[in-house]
């Protein structure tokens, strides 16, 4: 029997092609639009608008609905306040076709993001593919560019949905719907109506901070904000006055709400005080009140006297400053964005230095967490201006270094407050101390270097060595005593001596052997100043003397007329007669 889902070579072919393509197309990036930019996206809440069931000839009509819709949220206490706490992004959803899903009318169309009305089976209810938005999300904006998601689905029916995004139609109350959903998914506020919804569950307290079960005044998640002569449960009308109020998450009774209506309760209404309270709260989970604290560094070290200054930005929200209080050392003050300190009066030590910064705004009475303030510590390290030790070890006085041999420059040093960095420079003869190469900028954990010395003879020469802290306080040492530069042994040097020490080993006739060793003598000398020319004269009138009468009497005399033959070969004397 054959099997059904077999393919033949061409259709697998087409097949296997069409998903490429089909892949290739799902992990391009959609295009994103920045519609409102107020700072970085990890201190702001950044919200990103998609769209489903916008044909690709339909994305200006999306843009001019996120528009219509952003301009209406911000509207809206308490985001018209707090605006600058807000980036906004939408991105360019294409569906194949428009509109959504109608599945209790057999309505079905091929969307990007799959939404579909009568969700749980309650017609009003949109919901979309969650996978599908997260693709879009994870190809088209960054991770901290989605702390809000909203979906405008391209239908004219009114219905939404609220959860871990916000869902709206186009329908002409569709800015309210996403502000509703966004006290859903943001705000994490439940709905405040009885019925139209899940069951009513009025057994335990709710997690939701506007509704209730609880009678009792002190028990009331919103007490603060309840007058005195205000009765609980509460009968009145007036859709502003916090109370108790019967009705609340689906529950006819048993379940209270805190104001007669707002926007979680009917569309239309602002969303009052307590469901305010709640959505500023969760602005400052996401959003700190310090943008920026200055200095940079937590630890400042500084020397006594100096002046030093610390400074906050605050986020400001659009109708209100922030409050800055300053504490030094638990003491209040005196600043407002910054705060100069004169060190002359501090003692030295640490010091502790506080930024508080702090919403004050009307709209919030209950903050335990202490989401609304933040604060910012500085340690101030204040140091006398007591210069660091060092003592140069070596050279220190009496040595003799040999030229040409590098030779390592040693020091020992200390400071209380931690050194930064070292310089060695030298003297010669007396001159003014000048840097030594390589050796001019050390990090603070070295304590030598190396130094070739000048040469090839130099005498009265002294090591300096400076010595800066952290609170850049210097103090040098110089070496104790003068030290010198002899040249090393070279060669030829030694092949004289040797010549010498062999002459002298033959015991000649006395005037003889004066003049031979005057001879290589003042060759030596020549050598050891540098002169070739004179110490190969010096040479040729030994070979001289040698090949003479006199000289072929001695034992040994060709032995020492061709070594000192092959030491002028060597140093490339010329063979003319010495002038």
């Amino acid at each position: 029997m054959s099997n059904p889902f077999s393919l033949t070579r061409p259709r697998a072919v087409v097949l296997m092609t069409t998903l490429l393509t089909i892949m290739a197309a799902v992990a391009q990036a959609e295009q994103s639009h920045t519609l409102l930019a107020n700072g970085p996206s990890e201190n702001r809440i950044d919200i990103v608008l998609l769209g489903d069931g916008y044909t690709a000839t339909q994305l200006g009509a999306f843009a001019d609905d996120v528009k219509a819709v952003v301009g209406r949220i911000f509207a809206e206490n308490p985001f018209q306040t707090y605006r600058p706490y807000f980036n906004v992004r939408y991105v360019d959803v294409v569906s194949p076709q428009s509109g959504a899903d109608h599945p209790e009318r057999g309505v079905f169309v091929d969307t990007a993001l799959r939404s579909f009305y009568n969700c749980a089976e309650i017609q009003r209810l949109i919901c979309v593919d969650e996978g599908l938005v997260d693709d879009v999300l994870l190809r088209s904006v960054g991770p901290d560019q989605r702390d809000m998601v909203i979906v405008l689905v391209n239908d004219q029916e009114y219905g939404g949905s609220g959860g871990s995004l916000a869902v709206s139609s186009v329908h002409s109350e569709s800015a309210e719907i996403v502000l509703h959903e966004v006290g859903h998914s943001f705000g994490l506020l439940a709905d405040e109506y009885a019925g139209g919804g899940p069951s009513c569950e009025n057994e335990y307290e709710p997690l939701e901070p506007n509704v209730t079960i609880m009678t009792s005044r002190s028990k009331i998640k919103w007490a603060r904000w309840i007058d005195a002569e205000t009765a609980v449960p509460t009968w009145t009308f007036e859709p502003d006055q916090p109370g108790l109020y019967q009705q609340g998450k689906y529950c006819e009774t048993g379940m209270y709400r805190p104001t007669y209506e707002s926007k979680m309760r009917t569309l239309g209404y602002p969303f009052q005080q307590i469901n305010t309270e709640q959505l500023v709260k969760r602005m400052y989970n996401l959003v700190t009140p310090i943008d920026e604290a200055l200095p940079n560094a937590a630890r400042v070290a500084v020397v006594q006297g100096e002046r030093v200054q610390f400074s906050v930005r605050a986020v400001r929200p659009a109708d209100h400053e922030l409050r800055v209080l300053w504490t030094l050392d638990g003491q209040r003050a005196p600043g407002a964005a910054a705060l100069g300190i004169d060190t002359l009066s501090l003692s030295t030590g640490e010091h502790q230095i506080t930024a508080t910064v702090t919403d004050t705004t009307t709209f919030v009475r209950n903050d335990p967490a202490h989401v609304l303030s933040e604060a910012h510590t500085w340690t101030l390290q204040v140091a006398g201006r007591t210069p660091p030790l060092v003592r140069v070890l070596s050279p220190n006085g009496g040595e003799a270094l040999p030229f040409g041999v590098p030779t390592t420059i040693t020091w020992e040093a200390s400071d209380a407050d931690g050194l930064q960095r070292f310089g060695a420079a030298v003297s010669v003869g007396g001159s003014p101390f000048a840097a030594v190469p390589g050796c001019a900028a050390l990090p603070g954990s070295q304590r030598s270097c190396m130094w070739s010395a000048p040469g090839p003879v130099a005498t009265d020469l002294r090591i300096r060595v400076t010595a800066v802290d952290v609170l850049g306080v210097s103090a040098s040492d110089v070496s104790d005593n003068v030290f010198s530069v002899r040249p090393a042994e070279l060669p030829t040097a030694s092949a004289i001596k040797a010549l010498l020490r062999e002459l002298r080993e033959f015991n000649p006739p006395t005037g003889l052997r004066h003049s031979l060793e005057n001879q290589l003598t003042a060759a030596l000398s020549a050598f050891e100043r540098a002169n070739a020319a004179a110490t190969c004269g010096k040479l040729r009138a030994f070979t001289h003397h040698m090949a003479s009468a006199a000289g072929r009497r001695l034992v040994r005399s060709q032995r020492l007329h061709d070594g000192a033959s092959a030491l002028m070969v060597t140093m490339g004397c010329s063979v003319e007669s010495e002038q």
